[in-house]
């Protein structure tokens, strides 16, 4: 399935709340083409549903605004007890998941292409964080 790039505000059932994401992540930008704010992306079950084993869908936002949504691919290392998503042109990241009964995630690592796509340039976005994790 390809991505699709979106011109304007579009209804994504990926960008409906953030709470519905198995994981998000947002880098804060203090400048970019399209102003100050924030870049989310969020993976949630794919069109299928069924929790995202394999199969997800990826959207990219900016303040909001839906930017380009596609395909991703989520891969679970049990040994390492690790998560990794893979949307090409919109996100790469991996997630370690804690041990015990505090059920939480750290972000590990998250490449993504759109922060070029809006403009800001290397070294002017902070680093990602992890704003939900529903694994």
């Amino acid at each position: 399935m390809p991505q699709t790039l979106h011109d304007s505000p579009v209804e994504s059932p990926a960008c409906e709340n953030t709470a519905q994401a198995l994981l998000a992540m947002r880098w804060s930008l203090s400048r970019s083409d399209q102003g100050e704010g924030e870049l989310e992306i969020r993976v949630t079950d794919g069109p299928s549903g069924g929790g995202c084993d394999g199969s997800c869908w990826c959207v990219a936002m900016m303040n909001g605004r839906v930017l380009r949504e596609g395909p991703a691919t989520k891969i679970t290392d049990a040994t390492n007890r690790q998560i990794h998503i893979d949307a090409p042109g919109l996100v790469a990241a991996s997630v370690c998941l804690s041990e015990g009964q505090a059920q939480g995630a750290t972000l590990l690592y998250a490449r993504t292409a759109m922060l070029r796509e809006v403009g800001v340039q290397g070294g002017q976005a902070d680093a990602p964080r992890l704003v939900r994790w529903a694994g």
